[in-house]
């Protein structure tokens, strides 16, 4: 089924005097056309200036954001590396002050003979002076070669311990002049700390 329909007036295809009408009205405008194709670019300009206008400010908010955290990382690394020195330095300071302790020990019982040939009360006064100056030792403790206690800073009469088993005492009976041995930290036969 097929519907036919009057003619309308106003349509350019249904009337040809009106077609003829509109195409002479646009020969006499010519800009008229123009001024609809400047129009339809418009927005597409507007839209493509807006995207490099994005592009360039997402750029330099990446340019100041990257130069910002480099700055601050900067900062913090020299920050850190103060803070090592720091650190290094009062280490430096506590195992010189711990080394000459042990040294001044050392020579006194060098010079009353040796372990075996020092009281246990001298040896233990010996420590009890030596741990009052220096600060951060919790205790010293001297002990015989087969590894039992000689004397002990906190407590007289010393407690009967036997250390040959730990590692601090088996490294210097095994190298004497090693130096220093810091080892896993351990439990204290003594007070159980």
């Amino acid at each position: 089924m097929v519907f036919l329909s009057a003619p309308q007036k106003n349509c350019p295809i249904c009337n040809p005097p009106l077609r003829k009408a509109r195409a002479q009205n646009s020969a006499r405008r010519p800009h008229a056309r123009q001024t609809s194709i400047v129009n339809a670019t418009y927005p597409k300009f507007l839209v493509a200036l807006m995207a490099i206008a994005i592009i360039v400010l997402d750029c330099a908010l990446v340019f100041v954001g990257s130069h910002e955290i480099a700055s601050r990382l900067d900062h913090a690394e020299e920050t850190l590396r103060r803070a090592v020195d720091t650190l290094t330095d009062e280490l430096d300071t506590e195992f010189d002050l711990f080394s000459r302790t042990l040294s001044g020990i050392g020579e006194v019982i060098a010079i009353q003979g040796g372990i075996s040939r020092l009281d246990e009360q001298t040896a233990h006064r010996l420590l009890v002076r030596r741990n009052a100056i220096t600060r951060n030792l919790r205790s010293i403790i001297l002990v015989q070669p087969n590894g039992d206690l000689a004397a002990h800073s906190i407590s007289f009469p010393t407690p009967r311990i036997n250390v040959a088993d730990r590692d601090y005492f088996r490294a210097q009976v095994d190298t004497f002049d090693q130096g220093l041995y810091i080892g896993q930290p351990v439990e204290s036969r003594f007070d159980r700390a």
